[in-house]
């Protein structure tokens, strides 16, 4: 990879988040430095119940998650404002990003997840005290 080509991609993830129209802020937002976007540096995670049962509460998934390295909101405006770095085989699933969480509109604690529908990929929300399926799943560094 160039020089170049690495400045590019690099993400600061210590800089605060975009924060939707509307929403209340974020009440968390784990602070990771720069990261270079390389797709083979991050894998997709599900929780023990999304893998066992197709079904976990957003609150165990998040305590499940304690510790580990999830990627923030700022990767996921990046890769919606540079689609084309997005790897076709994460189209099938809704890509979480659990380092950033936020207060919605309503005020609830959500977090922010990318998914694709037809060409384009999108931005969306779940509210973490909801059950989240085996098609949510965190996206971690490696």
């Amino acid at each position: 990879m160039t020089e170049k080509h690495i400045h590019s991609h690099s993400i600061d993830c210590d800089a605060p988040p975009f924060v939707p129209d509307g929403w209340f802020g974020y009440r968390k937002h784990r602070r990771d430095g720069l990261f270079v976007w390389d797709p083979t540096k991050v894998t997709l995670w599900l929780s023990r119940d999304q893998r066992d049962y197709g079904l976990a509460a957003g609150e165990a998934i998040c305590s499940e998650l304690v510790g580990k390295p999830v990627l923030n909101a700022n990767v996921l405006d990046y890769l919606l404002a540079n689609q084309h770095l997005i790897p076709e085989e994460l189209g099938c699933a809704y890509i979480l990003f659990w380092g950033t969480e936020y207060h919605d509109l309503f005020g609830k604690p959500c977090i922010r997840y990318l998914y694709k529908s037809g060409a384009r990929w999108y931005w969306s929300s779940e509210w973490i005290d909801d059950e989240l399926n085996n098609h949510r799943q965190a996206i971690l560094r490696i």
